[in-house]
């Protein structure tokens, strides 16, 4: 059951934590490094200030990302 207004906070699959399965392209990391011309991904689309625009990360980048998700979900499963 959740609660609401709480995002669910599944268990990773069996096959562990992935990558995005899209395309990836060279481009700019919008995250974390904001290095150009890297390897990088579509990882969905953000919104700020009421303008939205596709999120790009590197590999190194949403690793990072989602490493933070799911001590963010640990530490919500431990209160």
């Amino acid at each position: 059951m959740s609660t609401p207004g709480r995002i669910a906070c599944d268990a990773p699959t069996s096959e562990g934590r992935r990558l995005p399965d899209g395309p990836w392209a060279t481009g700019t990391c919008w995250l974390y490094c904001r290095r150009s011309n890297v390897t990088v991904a579509w990882i969905g689309p953000v919104v700020s200030s009421g303008a939205q625009a596709p999120l790009y990360g590197c590999a190194m980048c949403i690793a990072e990302l989602d490493h933070m998700v799911w001590q963010y979900c640990a530490a919500r499963d431990r209160a």
